[in-house]
């Protein structure tokens, strides 16, 4: 983990579908049911997936459209 050893664990692996303003964006979770206390983080997969641009300076992240 993150102590820079390493072991093998157990991952479950679900996939959700997330309603975000009108859209459905079918989005992976993975939980490690050895460790405690987890949040769930949202990465760069998830916004790519989403069509979202993060506007950081703006406080805003808008879809992008194809």
């Amino acid at each position: 983990m993150a102590d820079g050893i390493q072991q093998t664990i157990t991952a479950l692996c679900i996939v959700v579908n997330l309603y975000i303003e009108g859209k459905v964006i079918p989005t992976e979770f993975l939980e490690l049911p050895e460790t405690k206390g987890n949040k769930t983080l949202l990465v760069r997969d998830f916004f790519n997936a989403a069509g979202i641009v993060l506007d950081v300076q703006g406080g805003k992240w808008p879809f992008f459209e194809n």
